[in-house]
């Protein structure tokens, strides 16, 4: 059954009036009288609908049931994108980041980032990729997306940041398990030498990836699963 994400409170007879949703069910979709979809907002929940009517300005919809939704991960990362040098690199690493199971993203520019503008249609854009990728995947949780120009390294997180990098000696072959995580993903031309110095004074903590060096588009995704989906993360 067909996923969409729906932002207000699901009740069990519904009519659906946004021009969103009812260009995908009636129009992309093709969806008929009978035929069942799933609508999910923010609890965590699934609800099964049957379609009782369509007609160009809403859709009535009957529930049937209504199940936990079971991709639901206990742990929470936000990551800290540098903003890369095209937007399509943006949408790549959204898609995936949802995919994975990230809920919190920060797209900011640092020492070494593209200038690259983001206005607010691309903001929505950006948005709408996620929850596209959000239906699909079968995740649970429309994640928050923000665009700043900048971070301060120096304000106080819950748990030391990890950082990928690709110029470190030594890392941890096992690392604490933690409820949240945070972690800090390059641009094209890496940190620069007043970012490493920040965040070495601060205590956060450099990882990488053997001797493999991964795209700034690949790595977050990949090192999220990691975080997400194995007790221990041996020799990174």
């Amino acid at each position: 059954m067909q996923r969409f994400y729906y932002p207000r409170l699901l009740t069990p007879d519904m009519e659906i009036t946004e021009d969103t949703l009812l260009h995908q069910i009636g129009r992309v979709m093709r969806a008929k009288i009978g035929e069942k979809i799933i609508l999910f907002s923010w609890d965590g929940w699934e609800n099964i609908y049957e379609i009782q009517r369509i007609d160009k300005k809403s859709i009535i919809l009957r529930w049937v049931e209504t199940y936990k939704n079971r991709t639901i991960n206990e742990h929470n990362i936000h990551l800290y994108q540098a903003i890369p040098n095209k937007y399509e690199k943006i949408e790549y690493i959204i898609e995936k980041w949802v995919e994975v199971g990230i809920r919190h993203f920060t797209f900011f520019r640092s020492d070494f980032s593209q200038k690259l503008h983001i206005s607010l249609a691309k903001e929505e854009r950006f948005r709408t990729i996620a929850r596209e990728a959000l239906e699909q995947c079968g995740g649970a949780f429309l994640p928050e997306i923000e665009f700043v120009e900048g971070i301060d390294y120096r304000e106080d997180f819950t748990y030391p940041p990890f950082v990928l990098h690709t110029n470190v000696q030594k890392s941890s072959n096992k690392w604490t398990l933690l409820q949240d995580y945070t972690f800090f993903v390059w641009p094209e031309w890496w940190w620069s030498p007043r970012e490493i110095e920040i965040m070495q004074e601060r205590g956060f903590i450099f990882v990488h990836f053997w001797e493999r060096i991964l795209r700034t588009e690949t790595a977050s995704s990949v090192f999220a699963f990691l975080l997400l989906h194995r007790r221990d993360i041996p020799d990174l």
